[in-house]
């Protein structure tokens, strides 16, 4: 029952088509997304040596079978598409189907749970995709995959918000990995090979994946997708909250009597213990030498993982005069 009027609580699924409660242009929209999706895997499959889509269809019965209509459709327009149809109750599929469906008498929650344990053992990697003005997509995807899924993946999406691509004519389109703390590190990627393991970098944590810039030429994105706006957004604040500490007046006259490079470290230590924790960076009185060196590292490897875009690098470029340490 809904907690607030009592009455029975329903899916937030529009089942039948006429329900008032749902926006219709946002219908409109979610359906164009979805048609586009659609045209566009017909598109992209003719230059695949190998196409492949799965349908996964949770629980979804016959009594309304709305869904069902919609994967089975999919199933009928690209023979190169496969089903796995998950219903305790009815799991049957088409007989022309038998090679390109599987049928599991599972509930829907069950499958949900052993496909949570299957996606929990899969290597993630976040992928940083950008071009040259600053536009791009952050994702978290698998390890494995290779490059032009990463690109495809990067593309105009399904979801509102994703950022637009625009197709610069005549220039070469190019596909870079760059290791995030040392950019000189750059190797152009093939799209049928992985991101090598190399240019991978520890960025946002022990307990997330680890991340990879990859830059290209020949395009460019209208706009970045909400996972890059908020990484930007917290980089941007962390630098300049460290740009405030560095400035006040009480850390320059301090900096004017630094001896050598021992007490400077000291220095920065102190405004790095009371400004990094407020951005998820961890850091304790307690650390040795090696633990500073590394959680500096991590703060250096966050910042870098965004200020590619060049207002984020006039910003970031700064900070090491502003520390005293040029």
């Amino acid at each position: 029952k809904c907690p607030h009027c009592g009455k029975v609580a329903r899916p937030v699924v529009l089942m039948f088509g006429g329900d008032s409660a749902f926006s219709k242009e946002v219908r409109r929209q979610q359906q164009s997304g979805l048609d586009w999706w659609l045209h566009s895997i017909g598109e992209s499959a003719r230059d695949h040596p190998d196409p492949l889509v799965v349908c996964l269809e949770l629980g979804c019965g016959i009594t309304v079978p709305t869904v069902r209509k919609e994967l089975e459709s999919a199933m009928k327009r690209f023979p190169f598409a496969r089903l796995i149809r998950v219903n305790p109750e009815n799991p049957g599929v088409p007989k022309e189907w038998v090679d390109r469906a599987i049928s599991l008498p599972l509930s829907a929650t069950e499958a949900l749970q052993q496909l949570d344990e299957l996606v929990g053992n899969v290597e993630l990697v976040r992928f940083i995709v950008h071009d040259c003005w600053g536009g791009g997509k952050e994702m978290d995807l698998p390890r494995d995959i290779p490059v032009h899924k990463i690109l495809r993946r990067s593309l105009p999406g399904l979801y509102h918000g994703d950022p637009g691509f625009i197709f610069h004519e005549g220039e070469e389109f190019k596909f870079c990995g760059v290791h995030i703390l040392n950019r000189e590190v750059c190797k152009e990627l093939h799209p049928l090979e992985q991101v090598p393991f190399e240019l991978l970098v520890n960025v946002d944590g022990d307990d997330k994946p680890m991340a990879c810039v990859l830059q290209f030429n020949g395009g460019h994105y209208d706009h970045r997708n909400k996972a890059l706006e908020a990484r930007m957004g917290r980089i941007y604040y962390l630098c300049v909250e460290l740009h405030q500490a560095f400035a006040r007046e009480y850390y320059q006259e301090r900096l004017k009597g630094v001896a050598d490079r021992d007490e400077l470290r000291a220095l920065i230590r102190e405004v790095h213990f009371e400004v990094l924790p407020r951005h998820g960076i961890e850091v304790s009185e307690e650390f040795t030498s090696g633990q500073w060196l590394i959680a500096q590292q991590r703060m250096q490897a966050f910042i870098m993982s965004g200020d590619w875009w060049s207002e984020l690098l006039t910003l970031s470029s700064t900070l090491q005069a502003a520390s005293g340490v040029d």
